[in-house]
């Protein structure tokens, strides 16, 4: 499920060369700055453009975030891109973020997002990031335990009735940030 905007930023090309003119895959490199979620961030990205017969552009990418109180965070990515007028290039995809920092960056630790990154001619780079919420309920088990994108919710097994069968529907979110507003939805088949 597409959560909340997790960042937004704005950059250039600081560099490109070919890596093989058969396709061709042509790397490039860029420096942007932006936000996320509140934190200031400078993001330094490397990514690999590989054409494809249909006129796709498969993309795989790496970077860092960095912020000026000196947090770090990294990231790898990959998409598909294609041309939405003959100088503008669009790429949509998943990247997954990591950190060791215990400060402002904390919250980005193995996130998985989803983005929007956007090029032109003349080197100008934007992008925005919406966070993925995902779900992993284990049944069978006493309490339920509800995974969050990976943080634990046990529901008190007197809460939830014997049950032979159930499948989740949704999520009824109050506040997409605070776990413990989490309202979930279940069907309930008793066989």
């Amino acid at each position: 499920m597409l959560g909340a905007e997790l960042g937004q930023e704005v950059g250039r090309i600081i560099g490109r060369r070919i890596v093989d003119t058969e396709g061709p895959k042509i790397e490039s490199t860029y420096s942007a700055e932006g936000t996320f979620r509140t934190i200031a961030v400078t993001d330094l990205g490397t990514y690999l453009s590989i054409s494809r017969p249909d006129g796709a552009l498969y993309g795989q990418g790496q970077g860092v975030l960095t912020t000026i109180d000196g947090q770090i965070a990294t990231w790898i990515a990959q998409g598909l891109g294609r041309f939405t007028t003959p100088h503008v290039i669009r790429f949509r995809g998943s990247v997954i973020y990591h950190t060791d920092s215990s400060g402002s960056l904390a919250f980005i630790n193995n996130i998985v997002a989803v983005f929007e990154y956007e090029v032109n001619g003349i080197g100008n780079t934007s992008a925005r990031n919406w966070e993925w919420i995902y779900y992993l309920i284990e049944l069978g088990i006493n309490p339920v335990i509800i995974y969050v994108n990976h943080q634990e919710c046990q529901i008190p097994h007197d809460v939830v009735p014997p049950l032979s069968s159930v499948s989740f529907i949704d999520s009824l979110p109050a506040d997409k940030h605070a776990l413990h507003d989490m309202r979930f939805r279940f069907r309930v088949e008793n066989i």
